[in-house]
């Protein structure tokens, strides 16, 4: 019996592909936005004490990286503000912004793609250009100079 146009045996093997490529885009999300739970978490660990339940800890760390990414929209649109108006404060904005959002993400991926690669036979040289590519990845994720 074909089911949406495909062999109803394929349909488990689909199913699994898609789980696959979702949990994918998790991780990937995940990474892109480590630093704003990085940073949440040390603000929680200023507030909260060892005993406190884990639900907490974990519903504060989230809470803490969505104010952090709604101040970071923030910093954007005040970037994008300075640079309309000529002002050249923008520059020293943009780089604290490029270097919070950009370069955690890139030191996560590292360590995990240079294991692999190297384990390929392939050289240091390889992991340096898709760290890179990574971290171009993460800035047009959040498009600190951009409109939308």
């Amino acid at each position: 019996m074909k089911f949406f146009n495909y062999d109803t045996g394929q349909r488990p093997i689909y199913a699994t592909q898609r789980g696959l490529l979702i949990a994918l885009r998790l991780l990937i999300n995940m990474i892109v936005y480590a630093p704003l739970l990085v940073t949440g978490y040390f603000i929680c660990t200023l507030m909260l004490h060892d005993g406190a339940h884990g639900l907490l800890w974990f519903g504060l760390t989230v809470l803490f990286a969505v104010i952090l990414h709604c101040l970071l929209h923030l910093l954007k649109k005040v970037i994008i503000s300075l640079k309309t108006k000529g002002n050249y404060w923008w520059i020293l904005l943009f780089i604290f912004c490029v270097a919070f959002t950009c370069i955690l993400p890139a030191y996560f991926v590292y360590t995990p793609l240079n294991y692999i690669i190297m384990r390929l036979n392939g050289n240091g040289v390889i992991t340096f250009f898709l760290v890179i590519c990574f971290a171009v990845f993460v800035y047009y994720k959040y498009n600190f100079l951009g409109y939308k």
